[in-house]
């Protein structure tokens, strides 16, 4: 870098370069609130092919996985009955657990790689083709392979909207947010077994 004394006797034959210092400090616009719920709404609520022919054409990302282990908590006696397999009946949540916590890490990754909103779409896809696929097995080993695939589908959902909110907003207003997925755990948590029962019977 050239000195004060060096710029000021520059010969006309080399130009004046000019050094403007550094800025580490970005200014960020603020957010409104119309943008912020405009970037929560894109984040939670999910287009659900399944609900679609129900005439409910959302539902939250979040929501929907906190449900499906709820339900499923309450039915895996029924099921088990129904599908005439007593061995299966530990298989059908450990294969989601397995699943999930293996699938995780990957879904992270792969939302490094190509981005958050394709990562969190697939996963949605996922899990919405191996809810079908649960819904209409017949055999046990069917059912437990479903599950395996949920799992692997819930592992991106929970993990890609904290990832997502964790991107989205600063530290101090992350908590509100992070704090809402688990007002959905809540819910989803009363909700289930109501909804299960009603299935069962």
């Amino acid at each position: 870098m050239a000195s004060e004394a060096e710029i000021e006797t520059a010969s006309p034959d080399k130009p004046i370069i000019q050094i403007e210092p550094l800025t580490l400090d970005e200014v960020k616009k603020p957010r409104t609130r119309l943008r912020t719920i405009a970037i929560l709404t894109a984040l939670y609520v999910r287009v659900d092919p399944v609900l679609m022919a129900l005439a409910d054409p959302t539902k939250l990302a979040v929501f929907i996985g906190a449900l499906d282990q709820t339900i499923m908590a309450t039915s895996i006696p029924t099921i088990s009955a129904q599908l005439h397999s007593a061995s299966g009946y530990v298989w059908i949540g450990s294969a989601y657990l397995l699943a999930n916590a293996a699938a995780g890490p990957v879904w992270a990754k792969c939302s490094d790689i190509w981005g958050r909103k394709p990562a969190l779409l697939g996963a949605v896809v996922l899990f919405a083709g191996a809810s079908i696929m649960g819904a209409l097995s017949v055999s046990m080993n069917m059912l437990i392979a479903a599950r395996a695939l949920q799992g692997t589908a819930g592992g991106g959902l929970l993990q890609l909207v904290f990832i997502t909110i964790s991107d989205l907003f600063s530290m101090r207003e992350r908590v509100l947010y992070l704090g809402l997925t688990e007002v959905l755990w809540a819910i989803a948590g009363g909700i289930g077994p109501l909804v299960s029962h009603g299935i069962d019977t």
